[in-house]
């Protein structure tokens, strides 16, 4: 018998509780553009760039196209650019589906036809992630270029271990809850909670917002690229 997760914790603690990790993740974003003078150096760089106004057919071409794809690794080697795809792809995908799950509670019910399709994508999307995580260790610049050893951690390291343990912790909870397991479920359950929230709360001390920082500088410089290949042809 399958274990209902909001049997566990009601509907409405959960969306509480996913509205309340939205928010540490927006000021956790301010606080580190804000205070970390990011926002300022952008806008400098804009300026003194001669950057006006926005291309939305550049910034689409960056985003479905250079960060969907992660192009800026294309440089790199064809394992860390692997492994970031698959952490990437792991993570939004499963944060999204845990999002409707939450929010449309019947589609969580194990009585719904999409439950075990959704449980489904969210086991292949946290395997993903733990492989991609698991990949991504030995191609951290410290250790290839550097040569210090694997087991080597950085700060800049926390956002990797953090989704590694959310991984685990999910494939747990899918476990528990399929195998009927009542009180291995509530405990999984409230440590995979807690993985999620101090992935969120850390949101300024880790590399999270350097995520939306890369890709804000690649979309801004393919919508430069993009207009300066647009003039060429006039000159």
């Amino acid at each position: 018998m399958v274990v209902d997760i909001f049997s566990i914790v009601p509907a409405i603690y959960l969306q509480v509780f996913t509205i309340l990790m939205i928010l540490f993740v927006i000021v956790g974003m301010l606080y580190d553009f804000i205070g970390g003078k990011k926002l300022e150096y952008t806008i400098r760089d804009r300026k003194a760039r001669g950057a006006k106004g926005f291309d939305i057919k550049a910034a689409l071409n960056a985003i479905f196209i250079d960060i969907a794809t992660s192009a800026q690794f294309s440089k790199c080697s064809v394992q860390r650019r692997a492994s970031h795809l698959l952490m990437m792809w792991g993570f939004i995908i499963s944060i999204v589906v845990l999002f409707i799950e939450t929010f449309v509670t019947s589609l969580a019910s194990s009585l719904s036809i999409y439950y075990y399709s959704l449980q489904a994508l969210l086991l292949i999307c946290w395997v993903m992630l733990l492989v991609g995580a698991l990949w991504f260790l030995p191609q951290r610049a410290n250790v290839r270029v550097d040569g210090d050893p694997v087991y080597k951690l950085r700060r800049a390291d926390i956002f990797v271990l953090n989704v590694m343990v959310y991984a685990v912790l999910g494939v747990a909870l899918l476990w528990s809850i399929n195998s009927g397991l009542l009180i291995a479920s509530e405990v999984i359950l409230a440590a995979f909670l807690s993985s999620i929230a101090f992935l969120f709360i850390s949101v300024p001390w880790t590399k999270f917002p350097h995520m939306f920082y890369k890709a804000g500088l690649i979309i801004q410089d393919k919508m430069e690229k993009g207009k300066v290949e647009s003039r060429l042809p006039g000159e």
